[in-house]
């Protein structure tokens, strides 16, 4: 249903925006004098407050669409941590390099002999960041379909298409971290590298604690909570590296004899292993014996054939995950993705970065001071200045083929994603659409001003890194910002 909820908006959008300029259209300029006076005044009376004022580092630019004017600045060239509003870059980049419509293949390869596969069955992966265990039932039951009733050997992933860096740069930050914005990545991922554990209360009081998790054999559970009496839940976990690839899970705390069961989703440490277990469980599912329980690393035999098959939905269909989620683990795939349909096999960051340089260059967006080192804008990885932004969402949204898809992406103030409780009230609500980026010392807000009758609106990014963490006057200052913005485009 939601998906094909943001197909319609996309559709809708397409119809409402084919009156906007495209590139090279003649345009008038307009005076911003009264509109400059307002956001600068804005921007000058933050109140920040003297605590550590030196140390804060704002960036903000406007950019009017249809002209190219620079409607106001403020430290506008000045390379910044731009948490999530990184993600930016990475999808305009997808679009133009691999298209709305580019599909990501993920296939099932074996030598066969009659009903059997003789040696190990082969999981090839393409990057396909929104591949789920699901989809590993379904390539085992295709398969099952043709015949094949057993595997005389194990089971072996080729994750050849990436390089076999499994954690991003600077995912070292915080190395204790389990939770699953965290994940790691690889060419043969399934559920966003995620496992979901499942936890409720035993029959009475003074019972362990149950749970479940799929697929069986990859959690290392060291299981210390108990059934308590009443419904409440006082439930506690923490995932680590365990043992040969493993995830080790402590659970613990307590949870009442009449609560219901809850989920609990923790990154993995080895895409490899959580893959080949789960598609070990789906074969034997299917019917499909697995003689050994190995789970290994390899190419495809030759001679091998393609047992099944299973494409992904067209990149359009799921860039709101980078945009709207605003999903660490999607972008991170696709930045590999891009360094491997560009720059060949494996795809790694940094070639999918100097990917996404060569299309701002060729858009004639400037990329003084931009550092691209992961596709998430996690920690501090990555920095890009303002000017860079709105530039890059100028060339994108004066581009008809790739306008529609790319602002369909993005969060609606008010609406979705992460601006659906920012932005509610006011001129701002469903008129901006933006990607946001936040971390402990880092608030981003960059997009668009849209107008409600057809006009062009405006491009615009604020940056804000404060060591002071003073969270409320950096989003106030944005929000501000972008309602002026869209009370400007309704006069």
């Amino acid at each position: 249903m939601r998906r094909a909820t943001i197909a319609l908006a996309a559709a809708g959008l397409a119809a409402a925006l084919c009156a906007l300029p495209v590139r090279g259209e003649d345009t008038t300029a307009a005076d911003h004098s009264a509109l400059r006076t307002k956001l600068e005044r804005l921007v000058e009376h933050a109140p920040w407050g003297d605590r550590r004022r030196d140390e804060l580092q704002v960036g903000v630019e406007v950019l009017d669409l249809a002209t190219g004017d620079v409607v106001y600045g403020h430290h506008a060239d000045r390379a910044l941590n731009p948490a999530s509003n990184a993600k930016l870059l990475v999808m305009a980049a997808a679009l133009e390099i691999l298209g709305p419509a580019f599909t990501i293949p993920t296939t099932l390869h074996g030598l066969r002999e009659g009903d059997t596969v003789a040696g190990d069955v082969v999981l090839r992966g393409h990057g396909d960041p929104t591949l789920t265990a699901e989809d590993l039932w379904t390539l085992a039951r295709e398969a099952r379909a043709t015949g094949i009733t057993r595997v005389r050997g194990g089971i072996r992933i080729d994750d050849a298409y990436f390089d076999d860096a499994r954690l991003p740069y600077a995912y070292d930050s915080q190395p204790g971290e389990d939770a699953t914005f965290r994940a790691p990545v690889g060419a043969a991922s399934i559920d966003a590298n995620a496992v979901e554990v499942w936890i409720g209360p035993g029959t009475e009081a003074g019972d362990p604690a149950r749970f479940f998790a799929w697929p069986e054999g990859f959690l290392e559970t060291n299981l210390e909570a108990r059934t308590a009496a009443g419904g409440g839940n006082a439930l506690r976990m923490y995932a680590s590296a365990g043992a040969d690839g493993a995830t080790h899970a402590r659970i613990w705390g307590s949870i009442g004899v009449g609560a219901a069961w809850d989920s609990y989703a923790r990154r993995i440490d080895d895409p490899v292993r959580f893959a080949g277990l789960a598609l070990r469980e789906a074969l034997r599912a299917a019917g499909i014996a697995v003689d050994d329980d190995r789970v290994a690393t390899g190419s495809v035999p030759d001679g091998a054939t393609v047992l099944a098959r299973h494409e992904s939905d067209p990149l359009h269909a799921w860039l709101w995950r980078l945009g709207k989620e605003s999903s660490n683990f999607h972008a991170e795939q696709v930045l590999r993705i891009l360094g491997a349909e560009r720059r060949g096999t494996p795809g790694t960051a940094d070639h999918g970065a100097e990917v996404v340089r060569e299309v701002l260059e060729a858009w004639n967006v400037p990329t003084d001071g931009l550092v691209l080192r992961n596709g998430s804008g996690l920690f501090a990885a990555d920095e890009v200045t303002p000017r860079t932004l709105t530039a890059l969402l100028r060339a994108v949204y004066l581009d008809a083929a790739l306008r529609a898809e790319f602002l369909a992406a993005l969060a609606v103030a008010g609406r979705d994603g992460t601006l659906h409780s920012r932005l509610r009230d006011g001129a701002a609500r469903e008129l901006v659409r933006a990607k946001t980026g936040t971390l402990a010392a880092v608030w981003a807000l960059s997009g668009y001003a849209l107008s409600p009758d057809g006009r062009a609106g405006y491009a615009f990014s604020v940056l804000v890194n404060d060591p002071c963490r003073r969270r409320d006057t950096a989003r106030a200052l944005q929000d501000d910002l972008a309602t002026t913005l869209a009370a400007e485009l309704e006069r």
